[in-house]
């Protein structure tokens, strides 16, 4: 009987749930009952209740208004834009890419005499090219989004390449590396003339057949005044801060006249330091680049689609615009805020300095001559590489959500790194001279002046 009367319990609490979940259905798929209109004056609670609900709901309008750029930080992850442009641009194509990679492979593979070049060059450039490929389809999107995400992939793919070469270096010798470097061009591979620009470092030469003021006018007209005034330019439109820039200009002059005694294309005269570089060549490319990211910050950012427009001229422009930042975020350091905000520039500054004088170093032991197209396609592809690094490292230090450092700055941070360790260790025995007194005494002097300012603050 006990047996009989649970099972008997057991059914009727089934049927009472399917009677609810059933009039629970009902509920939820029926629409919605007219509410009676009342004519009853609203009470002064309920008005209350009401006005103090619009006012929170205005509130947070103005709040959602007046969000800044800096905090909508939430992602360094760029999100895709179909409805800018045409949506085929922004689909994967994983098979169209696969079977035409793989159709220009067999075509180049089979017939490898045509290119002019050996089959370890040809299968070297091949597997960077598939490399990168790779790298357009399935790494992950940067935090760029113009002119197409995959274009930063492809950049994050080219730094893992280089940061791949620099740890080959690193296992090598300097003669076998520079063996290496030699394959690439015949020209290279041969000693380097030592050139020193602080042999006469007079004003005015009276006595000159050519000009009186010829030292001045030779370093005027050299061959790097103008890229250093562009790289300058970059530079600022890269970190967007006027004191970080002017903190580097000096700071790499100081160092410059620290390893003078190592590079002799470092010595200079003080005028060409003091006024030429800093003052004339450096504020030339900030200042341009400071304007450049002034008009970019007040340009308002409105993008009509590509379908909406009707002239092909007008679709011919806005194609040319894709070429074009999609937004802008000016980047505040504040580096005084907060020790750690302190300590996260004092990071950012080193690095910079550190990748400026690898240049140096790298062209010296590898014997590369500073016209040579390799040292401006390093360049180039380093200035691609910082573009995304340092914006993902702003949004490191500068959104507390972000946790972890993004794949691009992460890379070109390993590479910096390794550029290092392939300077000190191939360089070994070429430098024997040892620094002079007043730069060893003047370092040290810098750092008791910044270790009491870091305490000051």
């Amino acid at each position: 009987q006990s047996t009989w009367g649970l099972l008997c319990s057991l059914m009727s609490s089934r049927k009472s749930s399917s009677k609810a979940s059933r009039a629970a259905v009902v509920e939820v798929h029926a629409p919605p009952a007219k509410k009676k209109t009342s004519t009853k004056t609203p009470s002064k609670r309920t008005s209350k209740k009401a006005t103090a609900a619009e006012t929170s709901d205005q509130d947070v309008a103005a709040a959602m208004v007046a969000v800044p750029v800096e905090s909508m930080l939430s992602s360094h992850r760029s999100t895709l834009a179909p409805d800018e442009f045409d949506s085929v641009f922004y689909k994967p194509h994983t098979v169209s890419a696969l079977v035409i990679g793989v159709l220009l492979m067999v075509y180049f593979a089979f017939q490898p005499d045509r290119w002019g070049l050996s089959s370890g060059k040809l299968g070297l450039v091949a597997c960077c090219v598939v490399f990168l490929l790779f790298s357009m389809l399935n790494l992950a999107n940067g935090p760029f989004i113009r002119p197409h995400p995959a274009v930063w992939r492809v950049v994050l793919g080219i730094s893992v390449i280089y940061l791949l070469a620099m740890v080959f270096l690193l296992f090598q010798d300097a003669t076998t590396a520079r063996k290496w470097i030699a394959e690439l061009d015949p020209r290279l591979g041969k000693a380097l003339p030592e050139r020193s620009y602080a042999e006469d470092c007079r004003v005015f030469t009276p006595d000159d057949p050519v000009s009186s003021m010829r030292n001045v006018r030779d370093a005027l007209f050299d061959e790097f005044v103008i890229a250093h005034a562009l790289g300058w330019m970059a530079k600022m439109v890269m970190l967007r801060d006027y004191s970080l820039c002017w903190v580097l200009s000096i700071v790499f002059e100081l160092l410059e006249y620290s390893f003078e005694h190592m590079l002799p294309n470092f010595g200079e005269c003080w005028w060409d330091h003091l006024l030429l570089d800093v003052l004339i060549c450096n504020f030339i490319g900030m200042y341009l680049g400071h304007k450049l990211i002034t008009y970019l910050n007040m340009k308002t950012y409105a993008w009509t689609k590509i379908d909406e427009i009707p002239s092909m001229e007008g679709r011919l422009v806005r194609s040319l615009l894709q070429f074009t930042p999609h937004d802008w975020v000016q980047y505040r350091w504040n580096y005084l805020s907060s020790f750690k905000r302190f300590c996260y520039v004092l990071v950012l500054i080193v690095m910079v300095e550190v990748n400026e004088l690898n240049a140096f170093f790298l062209k010296a032991i590898l014997w590369v001559p500073p016209p040579h197209p390799l040292n401006s396609i390093r360049l180039f592809v380093w200035w691609l590489i910082a573009l995304p690094a340092l914006r993902e490292y702003y949004q490191f230090i500068e959104d507390p959500k972000c946790k972890r450092l993004g794949p691009q700055v992460w890379v070109a941070a390993a590479a910096i790194v390794v550029e290092l360790l392939v300077v000190i260790k191939l360089g070994q025995g070429m430098f024997p001279n040892p620094p002079e007194p007043i730069v060893i005494w003047g370092w040290a002097a810098f750092g008791v002046v910044f270790v009491a300012f870091v305490v000051w603050q």
